[in-house]
């Protein structure tokens, strides 16, 4: 099956933060094992990501960054005093153009198809890691299910 490096990193950074309580030990080998294949590609494309957002940071953009994190952890009630002055709309302009700039710069990367690793969890498996993790949406367990059962309906 092939897939995008961006869907493989996305289903590796949420299977990095799994728990695995309710799966037995060769379960548990199993998925490790699924997830080789899987963290070579996304920490490839993690560094991809690193290396554009260093290389296409604006200079003079710490000042836009704090600003933009200071609105952030304001109260609600005060952001839209906040966002109507001038250099809280410089700096947001400048933060949407630099994540359009870094997204437009990882595009080709993260659409870049791969055959997907072949599947190594079996669906009694999977359904213990969905037990282990009851906070996963519905996107979250199909994405999983997908890469690590190599099934796709």
């Amino acid at each position: 099956m092939k897939t995008t490096t961006a869907r493989i990193a996305e289903t590796y950074a949420l299977l990095d933060r799994a728990k695995c309580d309710r799966m037995e030990t060769a379960e548990r080998v199993a998925f490790v094992r699924g997830m080789q294949p899987l963290r070579k590609i996304a920490e490839e494309f993690e560094q991809t990501r690193r290396d554009a957002i260093k290389r296409l940071r604006p200079e003079g953009f710490d000042k836009a960054e704090k600003l933009i994190a200071d609105f952030n952890a304001m109260p609600a009630e005060e952001r839209g005093v906040a966002v109507a002055s001038a250099e809280m709309q410089a700096a947001l302009k400048a933060n949407a153009e630099y994540v359009a700039a870094v997204n437009d710069c990882i595009a080709d990367e993260a659409e870049r198809e791969v055959e997907s690793p072949q599947g190594t969890v079996s669906e009694e498996t999977f359904g213990r890691l969905m037990e282990s993790n009851p906070e996963w949406t519905i996107g979250q367990a199909m994405l999983v299910r997908d890469l690590l059962c190599n099934q796709e309906d």
